[in-house]
């Protein structure tokens, strides 16, 4: 394979790409954001103080609602777990976090993680009252979870909230849901997962290209097919994905070409198509420098059209030739300077030298190209003949055709 058809066929890859980078950018400002984020629907829960626990109300001011609340704080089992205990359970800990988990307090114990939270890591939730491991990312355990996993993808859904607390979407918008809590029995959840389904993915997820870790994933029965995104190891919900987002992931991923689902633009087809563009801009050098070579190509200023003489014969070797005048330009290849000045010459490829049909006779200093050596017998190339799509008028004066060969 020549240079030339290493440019050609490298030039029609990087134009189709580049085709592909314009619609798809087109597209993606098409995209709403909003609703591709899934920021439409999801609900991020603010917990309440820890001091709840215990807080004690004045007597005084309500009496009947105090002895209520320090009846519930008196159901505490015990204090909470200390972090003694914590780190002698788990001494490679490197972060303890005293946090929520449905209006529950829980110990998020990170012993690694990586610089991002869907690089691979290893946390642990423990009970913050009882000291009892949380294990939501052991398959053995999904039935005992299957209750907590529906309530962390409810509370995270503004339609789901608005159905609990009997509000509208619009109202229960930046609002935390208490209804749902750590006590929530299976009768409480019934009548909202009786048809979506909560099942325990592994990487890779098709709907989260970049997460490294195991997530659970509550596919709801609603018209735009969302998916919620739970977190295994820490009980986060992360992500919810739906109609929209998987359209604008698909054009994320062919206008970065991340075909191998990577979920960044650091990926080796565009290293590949970096080395493609050099290639291309390298064999291009490569042609325009052996066109100066050759003496195809010369630089003019200012050239207006000229007239030349075309001797045209019936068959070859004929000598009653036919003299004809054309005006063109000089810097017009020989073939569209004939088919300009309707003078009838083959050309099957329609002018890239690849037929080598387009043979014309002129005088033998024409300079040769590789598609003249290619197609030209070196006979014939003793006598004048050349292409006429590789050669420009200012290179000749007077050419001869003929219309049998």
């Amino acid at each position: 394979m020549s240079f030339k058809q290493i440019h050609k066929w490298v030039s029609l890859i990087v134009f189709a790409q580049l085709l592909i980078w314009l619609a798809t950018g087109f597209l993606l400002g098409k995209v709403d954001p909003y609703s591709a984020g899934g920021r439409d629907t999801l609900l991020h829960q603010s917990s309440k103080s820890m001091a709840h626990f215990y807080e004690q109300v004045d007597v005084q001011e309500n009496e009947q609602e105090s002895e209520q609340i320090n009846e519930e704080n008196n159901k505490l089992p015990q204090p909470f777990v200390s972090m003694n205990s914590l780190l002698k359970d788990f001494p490679s800990a490197t972060q303890i976090r005293l946090t929520y988990l449905l209006n529950h307090p829980v110990y998020e114990i990170k012993l690694a993680a990586g610089a991002h939270a869907f690089e691979a890591s290893d946390y642990r939730l423990v009970d913050a009252l009882s000291g009892e491991l949380i294990d939501l990312s052991n398959p053995k355990l999904a039935s005992k979870n299957e209750n907590l996993i529906y309530a962390l993808a409810f509370q995270s859904h503004k339609e789901y909230v608005a159905r609990l607390s009997n509000k509208s979407p619009d109202e229960v918008l930046g609002v935390a849901l208490n209804g749902l809590s750590w006590s929530n029995d299976e009768n409480s959840l019934t009548q909202f997962k009786s048809k979506e389904i909560a099942q325990l993915l592994h990487p890779p997820i098709e709907d989260l290209a970049r997460e490294r870790n195991a997530v659970w994933q509550v596919n709801l029965n609603d018209p735009e097919q969302t998916s919620i995104y739970i977190r295994a190891q820490t009980g986060q919900v992360i992500a919810h994905v739906n109609e929209v987002t998987r359209w604008r992931d698909l054009l994320l991923m062919l206008h970065f070409m991340d075909y191998t689902q990577e979920g960044n633009f650091n990926n080796w087809f565009i290293k590949i198509f970096a080395l493609l563009t050099l290639l291309l801009a390298g064999t291009g050098v490569w042609c325009l420098g052996r066109l100066f070579k050759d003496g195809q190509l010369k630089i003019t200023w200012f050239t207006g059209d000229k007239h030349f003489v075309i001797q045209v014969a019936q068959t070859k070797g004929a000598k009653n030739a036919e003299s004809v005048s054309i005006k063109a330009h000089p810097n017009s290849t020989v073939l569209a300077g004939l088919l300009d000045n309707d003078i009838d010459i083959q050309a099957i490829c329609g002018g890239g030298g690849e037929c080598g049909t387009c043979k014309f006779k002129g005088s033998t200093d024409i300079p040769i190209t590789q598609a003249d050596r290619k197609h030209i017998k070196d006979s014939d190339l003793d006598f004048g003949y050349r292409l006429a799509c590789q050669h420009h008028l200012k290179e000749v004066d007077c050419i001869s055709l003929h219309s049998l060969f």
